[in-house]
């Protein structure tokens, strides 16, 4: 079995939530305080905080994240394609 880089994963995160139009941010201060895990947070264009506030996201998590996000948003596309008929 192939084990997959951490900088693969912290790539394939930062594309996920590219392709929602948020930002993937890696915390590159020191880990384990109180407000940072030394994760990552999901930021909206309006440099809000979507998910991950105190950098405790896993790439993995918020490539799930994304993934749910992109289903909400395909599902949002076809009800309204719907509404137009």
């Amino acid at each position: 079995m192939r084990t997959i880089s951490e900088k693969t994963m912290d790539t394939r995160a930062r594309r996920a939530a590219k392709r929602v139009s948020l930002i993937a941010r890696r915390s590159r201060w020191r880990r384990d305080t109180v407000d940072n895990y030394g994760g990552f947070q999901l930021i909206n264009d309006r440099n809000r905080i979507i998910a991950g506030y105190r950098f405790d996201l896993s790439p993995e998590e918020a490539i799930d994240y994304c993934s749910a996000q992109t289903g909400l948003r395909a599902n949002s596309l076809e009800s309204a394609a719907k509404k137009r008929r």
